[in-house]
C-alpha cells in the first residue's frame, strides 16, 4: 500500500532545475563547514562497506534525480542505473547521466513493485540502494523483498529512510504533508531490524545514523535554506572536531536508520 502518489513526487522534481542536480553531483573539496551528515555517509560508513569495483552494477530504487548514483559510479566504480516512477524525474535522471557520459536508459521508467519489473531484472544487480523509499509503504517488508529480488547473491543491499522519532523529525511529524505519507512504526530500531529477513541477509550494519541535522529538521524550504547558510555550517565545523568519525548515533540525534547486509548465496 502506497502512502503517497506520483503526483507529489512529480510536484517536488518540478521545483529542482538540472543545474542544482548538477551542482549536488559534483564532487566538492572538503571543508571544515563542509556537510557533516554528508561525511559520515560517504568518508566512513560507505567507504567501510562498500568495495571499488570494475564491471559491477549498482540499482536506485526511485532515483531521481540521480546525484546519488552519479556519486556511486565515481568513487566505487559501478555502473549505474535507476528505477523511477514519475516522469519528471526520469527526465532529470536522464539528463544527469546524459552529461556524466553514461547511458540515460539506464534509467527505468517504470512502477518498481509491479510483477514485469521484478521478474525483468531478478537477480540482477550487485548493489541496490533506497533512500528514503521504503517509509512511504504501509507494507514495508514486502518492499524490501522486492529490493532483495533485484539483488545478486553475493550482492549488496543498503535501505536508508529518516529517524522521525527523534529530535531530528519533531517538526516533521506535525508537518501534514510528510505525516500523511510516512510510516512512523518502521522508525525504531526494533522494527526496523525486522523488515531483514536473515534468511536470505547476513547483516553488516543496521543502526541510527549520523547527528543532528538542522537543515533536515524542517521540511519548509525557506527554514532549510535558511538553516543551511547558518546553523548548520556551524554545527558541522562543531561535530568535526568534537565527534570525528563518530557521530552521536542515537535514536534521539540520529536522522537515519541504515541497514546493510550482503545476499546470502544459498
Amino acid at each position: 500500500m502506497k502512502l503517497t502518489d506520483k503526483t507529489q513526487w512529480s510536484q517536488e522534481w518540478d521545483l529542482i532545475e538540472l543545474n542544482e542536480v548538477e551542482r549536488r553531483a559534483s564532487p566538492r573539496p572538503p571543508t571544515l563547514f563542509s556537510s557533516y551528515k554528508e561525511y559520515l555517509f560517504w568518508d566512513v560508513l560507505f567507504d567501510h562497506y562498500i568495495p571499488k569495483v570494475d564491471e559491477a552494477t549498482a540499482l536506485e530504487i526511485g532515483s531521481a534525480p540521480g546525484d546519488l548514483l552519479i556519486r556511486l559510479r565515481e568513487r566505487y566504480g559501478y555502473t549505474p542505473y535507476g528505477i523511477e516512477w514519475t516522469q519528471r524525474g526520469v527526465e532529470l535522471n536522464r539528463q544527469l547521466f546524459q552529461l556524466h557520459n553514461i547511458d540515460p536508459d539506464n534509467v527505468i521508467s517504470a512502477d518498481f513493485l509491479s510483477e514485469e519489473i521484478q521478474q525483468a531484472y531478478k537477480d540482477r544487480f550487485d548493489l541496490v540502494i533506497s533512500n528514503g523509499f521504503i517509509e512511504h509503504f504501509g507494507n514495508p517488508q514486502d518492499i524490501v523483498n522486492k529490493h532483495v529480488n533485484l539483488l545478486k547473491k553475493g550482492g549488496l543491499l543498503i535501505v536508508i529512510i529518516p529517524n522521525m522519532s527523534g529530535a531530528n523529525g519533531l517538526v516533521r511529524r506535525f508537518h501534514s504533508a510528510t505525516k500523511a505519507a510516512s510510516n512512523f512504526d518502521i522508525m525504531r530500531l526494533n522494527e526496523f531490524i525486522t523488515l531483514f529477513d536473515e534468511k536470505s541477509l547476513n547483516r553488516l550494519f543496521c543502526s541510527y545514523y549520523g547527528t543532528f541535522d538542522a537543515a533536515w529538521t524542517f521540511p519548509v524550504p525557506v527554514a532549510k535554506t535558511l538553516l543551511s547558510l547558518t546553523a548548520q555550517p556551524i554545527l558541522n565545523v562543531a561535530f568535526r572536531a568534537v565527534l570525528r568519525q563518530k557521530g552521536w548515533e542515537s535514536r534521539v540525534f540520529s536522522p537515519h536508520l541504515v541497514y546493510i547486509g550482503i545476499k546470502r548465496e544459498t
